[in-house]
């Protein structure tokens, strides 16, 4: 995947944003003659009056190599010290990050080192747009390093494992690129035994990408095997939402032997390997029809020039809503959140979950729709999005209200969500409870002290009154 040409879409719809266009530039982008460098992104982040890193951040999180100049050495042991005491902004625990990887020796060891790499962790889904990609790159960063990496592993388990936790699923995506054995076995365990289904679902994806590249030993394989074959025994339907990437990993015989949907399966290529990377939940013409809807909408009254901006809006919309691999969708969302078109997005999505139909639009598409809106949510799109809290689409309300948790705290969607709070945990309790101590509601402090809320609620609390709300510097 080319993801510079992305970088270099981004910055050109900036500055057709600015009202900057140069068409030897534009030319030379379409050519595959011009790709951005750091300088490029910092210059753009300057012109737009974006934040700090807001453009340089997706260079990390797409493995884009371009040179930077990282901090100097001489500001390490500050670094560290803010770091274990909790106190690091993103940018720091980017540059701490880089100062790790690029110079290991000054790493703290010991009981400090699993503390600086548990506040991380614990820091890391707080994160916002480029503060959460600041510091999920400072995370690989460390466990870039050899000896650290099964310390970084050891920290991702514990806080997936703390059942007083919010058992969140960001640090899973770490998973698929810290190769080892006791990542590997992690993966397999989160399938076996997860919190929750969107925990299994991230892990089987994230199986499907190591089985795809032959990482797994022969006894993980049997274990990745055994449980395909128990969750189909269980729940043939909701075993195939949930592991059919699997199954398309696995060469021929697996795939023959289980029934499955047709709109499920990865087309083979003229090599006989399944194209995962980029196979679609949503069958044609929806999906085209969708996506097209979208990038229309999101470039209307840009005029004639913007002609050149909407196949790679439309290309990017495609992989953020329908592709099935979870990482790809993660980080086409991240560009579209980075781009002058993001709130447009956002309003579209609105739109489509509010307005559109059963009949019309299905239950997948509306509830891709919502996990989208959780990385292009504004402060504008707050009012509209409301009554999706509620939406009779469980997963659509839970992900809105996740989503929520990525703006400014809004009163009246405060008390929405407070009133919203079920008895039960999942999935739409966890959402709820996440949208509150992200937005620093005063109903996490008194949940926290209550007496009658159910024990995960106050438990729950309790966890965000003490690691505090959403990081946005």
């Amino acid at each position: 995947m080319n993801w510079e040409r992305y970088l270099g879409w981004l910055v050109l719809g900036w500055h057709f944003h600015l009202g900057e266009v140069d068409p030897d530039r534009v030319a030379r982008w379409h050519a595959g003659q011009w790709l951005p460098t750091y300088a490029d992104l910092a210059d753009i982040e300057e012109r737009a009056g974006l934040p700090p890193k807001a453009m340089t951040s997706l260079a990390g999180l797409l493995h884009v190599a371009v040179e930077v100049a990282g901090p100097r050495p001489e500001v390490a042991d500050e670094l560290c010290d803010a770091a274990l005491a909790d106190e690091a902004t993103a940018a720091q625990w980017g540059d701490l990050g880089w100062l790790i990887r690029t110079r290991p020796e000054i790493a703290p060891t010991g009981d400090e080192l699993k503390e600086l790499i548990q506040n991380l962790l614990n820091a890391l889904p707080r994160g916002v747009k480029h503060t959460y990609r600041l510091m999920r790159v400072a995370t690989l960063d460390i466990a870039s390093v050899p000896e650290l990496r099964g310390k970084v592993v050891e920290g991702i388990r514990l806080c997936l494992e703390d059942v007083e936790g919010p058992a969140f699923l960001e640090p899973i995506g770490l998973l698929d690129q810290l190769s080892t054995p006791e990542a590997h076995a992690l993966i397999l365990d989160l399938m076996e035994r997860p919190r929750s289904r969107p925990q299994r679902r991230y892990a089987a994806g994230l199986a499907a990408q190591v089985l795809l590249r032959g990482a797994f030993n022969e006894a993980d394989r049997g274990r990745v095997v055994m449980n395909v074959l128990a969750g189909w025994r269980s729940d043939p339907v909701e075993a195939e939402a949930d592991l059919g990437q699997i199954v398309d990993a696995f060469p021929g015989g697996l795939a023959s032997v289980l029934p499955r949907s047709a709109t499920r399966r990865a087309e083979p290529t003229a090599g006989g390997a399944m194209e995962l990377d980029a196979a679609e939940d949503v069958e044609e013409p929806e999906s085209s029809r969708v996506s097209r809807w979208l990038t229309s909408r999101s470039l209307a009254g840009l005029g004639d020039g913007s002609g050149y901006l909407g196949p790679q809006l439309d290309d990017l919309l495609r992989q953020a809503l329908f592709f099935r691999n979870a990482e790809r969708r993660l980080r086409a969302g991240q560009i579209l959140s980075s781009s002058p078109f993001g709130s447009a997005v956002a309003a579209g999505l609105v739109d489509l979950m509010t307005t559109s139909t059963r009949s019309t639009t299905s239950a997948t598409v509306r509830q891709r729709a919502a996990a989208l809106f959780n990385n292009v949510i504004g402060e504008r799109h707050l009012m509209g999005a409301i009554p999706l809290i509620d939406d009779d689409d469980i997963t659509v309300a839970s992900s809105v209200t996740t989503a929520f948790g990525h703006a400014s705290y809004s009163e009246v969607a405060d008390q929405v969500i407070r009133k919203s709070v079920p008895a039960e945990r999942l999935p739409k309790g966890r959402a709820c409870l996440y949208a509150l101590g992200m937005t620093g509601s005063p109903g996490i402090a008194a949940m926290a002290g209550s007496y009658t809320v159910p024990r995960w609620q106050k438990h729950t609390a309790r966890w965000w009154h003490e690691h505090g709300a959403a990081i946005y510097a």
